[in-house]
C-alpha cells in the first residue's frame, strides 16, 4: 500500500525545486522595480529598449559563463542596478538530503571563473547538512580574487531591501549603450568587465 505521507512530500519537494527558489528570487527583485530579461534578447532592438525604460536596473536570466573546465555554462541571473554595481546570482536548493550538495565545491569554482566580482549564492532548503553550508561559506569568504557570498533566501531578501530602497538615478543613453555592450562582452573575455556607470550629475 502507498504511503500517502511520502506522496504528499514528494509532491510538495517536486514542486520547491530549484525553479521555485529562481522564481523567488525573480519576484523579490520585482517588488522594488528590477525587471528581467533574457540574455539572448539584450542585444535587439527590443532590448534595448527594454534597458533604456529601467529606472533602476534590470536582470538578465540564463546568462553563459565559462566555468572551471573553460567550457560554455549557463547561470540563473546576473543583476545590474545603475550606479551601484553588477551582481551574478546563482540559485541552489536542496529540500531532502541528496547528492545536491556533493555538486557545490563544483559551484564554487565555477563562481570564482565568472567575470562578475561580486557573486551571490542563495542556498536554500533543508536537504542542505550543516556541513555543507558550513562549507561553501567558509571557502567563499576564502576566495580572494572576487567577492563571493552565500545567503539564505530569507537574508537575499534583506540584502535586497537594504540595497534597493535607496535612491537611484537612471543613467545616461551612451551609459546605458555601453552598459549593454559591456554585458555582451563580458561572456566572450577574461578580464571582467563593469560597465555600469556612477551615479550622473
Amino acid at each position: 500500500m502507498t504511503n500517502k505521507k511520502t506522496v504528499d512530500e514528494q509532491g510538495y519537494n517536486a514542486n520547491k525545486t530549484g525553479k521555485w527558489l529562481e522564481a523567488q528570487v525573480e519576484a523579490e527583485l520585482l517588488k522594488y522595480g528590477i525587471k528581467s530579461i533574457m540574455y539572448s534578447e539584450l542585444d535587439t532592438k527590443s532590448g534595448r529598449e527594454f534597458v533604456a525604460s529601467c529606472k533602476r536596473g534590470f536582470l538578465l536570466k540564463h546568462v553563459p559563463y565559462k566555468n572551471m573546465y573553460g567550457s560554455n555554462a549557463y547561470g540563473e541571473f546576473v543583476l545590474y542596478l545603475f550606479g551601484k554595481g553588477v551582481f551574478r546570482i546563482e540559485c541552489r536548493y536542496q529540500g531532502v538530503p541528496g547528492s545536491a550538495q556533493d555538486k557545490l565545491p563544483k559551484l564554487l569554482g565555477d563562481c570564482s571563473c565568472m567575470q562578475e566580482q561580486d557573486v551571490i549564492i542563495v542556498l536554500e532548503g533543508n536537504g542542505f547538512t550543516v556541513n555543507a553550508k558550513n562549507w561553501i561559506k567558509t571557502s567563499a569568504k576564502a576566495v580572494q580574487h572576487k567577492h563571493i557570498s552565500v545567503k539564505a533566501l530569507a537574508e537575499f531578501k534583506a540584502w535586497t531591501k537594504k540595497l534597493l530602497t535607496k535612491q537611484f538615478k537612471v543613467p545616461v543613453a551612451s551609459a546605458l549603450n555601453s552598459m549593454i555592450k559591456g554585458a555582451i562582452d563580458s561572456v566572450h573575455t577574461k578580464k571582467n568587465t563593469k560597465t555600469l556607470p556612477s551615479k550622473q550629475s
